[in-house]
């Protein structure tokens, strides 16, 4: 009933809320309300970082990019694949907000032409680099290693996963030795145990 009304109204609702804080420690904190809590509690969905999403990055880059066209009426532009394997090495702090700025920026900086890794650069040259780009890439070396480690780290979980992390399977279908898993497993800290 509203405050200051003797008469009740009836509704149905359904709240649905998202945070990137830890609303657990939070309430144990006292800087959010525990009854709160518990009743906006019911469900509670974990979505992973978009730096632990990268399969994703492509598809909600080109999302963005039709939405982005729509808004500023702009009939046609497609994104490179090399700007998309670029998006792909970021670590994306702000999630896919940043993403989806980062593609508004694309838009404006490529005008009517496609967006290529010289829309990336002219970007750059405003002084506001896109973050972890060019100029933040580092030494080849390194940024190499970096996305092999990702790569490996997937693609050995997906082995795993389909081999239920039977070692000797996952050799025969990977065509990589057992030596080769196990060390692999090791250096990117994958425990084997956990695929069993």
């Amino acid at each position: 009933r509203p405050v200051g009304s003797t008469r009740t109204l009836v509704t149905d609702v359904r709240i649905i809320a998202s945070t990137n804080q830890s609303l657990d420690k939070k309430v144990e904190e006292n800087s959010f309300r525990a009854d709160l809590f518990y009743r906006l509690n019911v469900i509670a969905i974990r979505m992973p970082p978009l730096r632990e999403r990268v399969e994703d990055i492509a598809l909600l880059a080109r999302y963005f990019l039709e939405k982005t066209l729509t808004e500023m009426n702009i009939k046609e532009m497609t994104i490179e694949p090399e700007v998309l394997s670029f998006l792909s090495t970021m670590e994306w702090p702000g999630n896919v907000r940043e993403l989806q700025n980062t593609i508004r920026r694309l838009v404006v900086f490529s005008g009517r032409g496609n967006i290529t890794m010289a829309s990336v650069r002219r970007i750059e040259a405003t002084g506001q680099p896109l973050q972890g780009s060019l100029g933040e890439l580092g030494a080849y070396k390194s940024m190499k290693s970096m996305v092999f480690d990702r790569f490996s780290r997937g693609y050995l979980e997906q082995l795993l996963t389909v081999t239920s992390g039977n070692v000797s399977e996952a050799s025969r279908v990977s065509g990589l030795s057992r030596v080769a898993i196990q060390k692999l497993s090791q250096r990117l800290g994958i425990d084997l145990g956990k695929f069993r």
